[in-house]
């Protein structure tokens, strides 16, 4: 396998149901608009490919959208 064909399959931690579950929106331009900041901070080594950081770069994201998280999503383990 090679390094584009490792880079295509790649998924980050955060994914579309994460996003609509903890704004509690359905499936839309936001959501893409999200996940796609999320991978490309990862992709530039801004944050470490990890559920946590995803998590708040997520909720940083969706802020500049104007979205704001459930209640229950900022009890997230």
């Amino acid at each position: 396998m090679t390094q584009a064909d490792r880079l295509r399959l790649w998924q980050p931690p955060i994914t579309g149901d994460v996003i609509m579950e903890t704004f509690g929106i359905p499936p839309s331009r936001e959501v893409g608009i999200i996940k796609t900041a999320v991978r490309e901070a990862i992709l530039d080594g801004l944050i470490p490919n990890e559920f946590e950081p995803g998590f708040q770069r997520m909720l940083e994201e969706g802020a500049k959208l104007g979205l704001a998280p459930k209640s229950a999503a900022m009890h997230r383990e």
